[in-house]
């Protein structure tokens, strides 16, 4: 991954970023196992493989998107934005409105994540690693969208962690997400 200031402030990218207000209020979590999207737009992504398992992080916006595919089971997907997608019945969605009750848990089948929010006056440090995107400032402030992952150290279970920082008149929300998918564990989603 290239880790210089260009590429994580997206000059790399082939049109320039533009600003753009988002509230986190907008935000939905949506988690299905089935096909991909077709709206989204990607800014930045990358392919990891571990066994038998390929996993996609990408950035979308000032959000992101992962799908997680076993061999030739149907893709896992996780999306953290505010856009609302035509998805299964069987797919989990949270809208997060008012930010009342500032964390979210699911756990289904070899799958599990949790959101919380947090707002803040003082901007984060930026992670190191991973992908991460940049967006033109705003309230004085730089929207930042991160995504890091790893395995375990036994090796059977795959974790990633997500930070979304959006400004706001009132001060800085920071969005974060955990996600652990158990290796060898099936089925990957189970409905309940």
């Amino acid at each position: 991954m290239n880790t210089n200031r260009d590429a994580l402030h997206g000059t790399d990218l082939p049109e320039p970023l533009l600003p753009i207000y988002q509230h986190p209020r907008d935000l939905r979590l949506l988690v299905w196992q089935g096909s991909a999207p077709q709206t989204l737009s990607v800014l930045r992504e990358t392919t990891q493989h571990y066994g038998a398992w390929r996993v996609t992080f990408r950035i979308i916006g000032e959000s992101h998107w992962i799908s997680a595919q076993h061999a030739d089971s149907a893709p896992l997907q996780e999306v953290l934005a505010c856009v609302a997608l035509p998805l299964p019945a069987a797919a989990y969605q949270h809208a997060f409105g008012a930010l009342r009750g500032r964390q979210v848990y699911l756990a289904q089948g070899a799958y599990q994540i949790a959101v919380r929010f947090a707002v803040t006056r003082q901007p984060s440090r930026f992670p190191k690693g991973g992908l991460g995107l940049a967006f033109p400032p705003i309230f004085g402030q730089t929207p930042f969208t991160h995504i890091g992952w790893q395995v375990s150290g036994a090796g059977d279970h795959l974790m990633w962690q997500t930070q979304h920082l959006y400004p706001q008149p009132e001060g800085l929300i920071v969005v974060s997400s955990l996600s652990r998918l158990h290796l060898a564990k099936q089925p990957i989603w189970a409905t309940t």
